[in-house]
């Protein structure tokens, strides 16, 4: 079993307006360097260590940005990405499903490691032990999300609750609940309860856990049409 990367490329570029647009969104900027955040997101899969990683990655984005994000990847040395192209753009669930049905026709089951495209993360070594340790819960059946320790009273960002330590595990915890985003009083109270991390909106999980479980949610969604 070996990790599928997938990015999720999508955004309607209205965070950092004007320099974000919705022609040209967040993650194909350089903000932090010489290269865009997507390019540094896709760089990023080069570093895992103790894991069998594909070197076929998986792209989710639109129709709008598809030859962008194609010429952004050739230029860091990624000539043929699998993209996949949204015809509307709903989030990570149906992006996540999307790509687990591609993967699943060229491999019987992987892990998939899902990642938006516009994170900064300074911390390479802290990440890699994170997916190393989340690989081992993913590969168990587990749905592994990552959190971010909060330093101040987000509003923008969704939360995590943490529970109690996975038995055997170093540092992974089960999942209590998520909790959307915050008024200011509301998330002032969530950092001063320590038990809650900010949504990163990166998750590992196999791919057939993941169709099992949307299986019921499309069956239902069937239904109501």
């Amino acid at each position: 079993m070996f990790v599928q990367p997938v990015i999720l490329a999508g955004g309607t570029g209205s965070r950092l307006w004007p320099a974000s647009r919705q022609n040209y969104p967040k993650q194909l900027l350089a903000l932090t360097g010489s290269k865009s955040l997507l390019q540094e997101t896709a760089l990023r899969v080069g570093g895992l260590r103790k894991s069998q990683v594909s070197p076929n990655l998986v792209i989710v984005t639109n129709e709008q940005h598809r030859f962008l994000v194609a010429d952004q990847l050739a230029e860091i040395g990624i000539d043929a990405p699998r993209i996949i192209l949204e015809p509307v753009g709903r989030n990570t669930a149906p992006a996540l499903t999307l790509a687990a049905l591609a993967s699943a026709r060229e491999n019987e089951d992987s892990l998939l490691l899902v990642m938006p495209s516009d994170h900064l993360i300074a911390d390479l070594e802290a990440f890699n032990d994170a997916v190393a340790e989340a690989v081992e819960q993913a590969a168990e059946r587990a749905m592994v999300t990552f959190g971010i320790v909060p330093d101040r009273p987000e509003t923008g960002y969704g939360y995590i609750q943490v529970g109690p330590l996975v038995e055997g595990a170093a540092t992974a915890r089960r999942l209590a609940g998520f909790r959307e985003k915050p008024d200011a009083e509301t998330a002032q109270d969530l950092l001063a309860n320590g038990n809650y991390l900010w949504n990163s909106g990166i998750f590992l999980v196999r791919q057939s856990v993941w169709l099992a479980a949307i299986g019921p949610v499309q069956a239902q969604s069937a239904l109501l049409k």
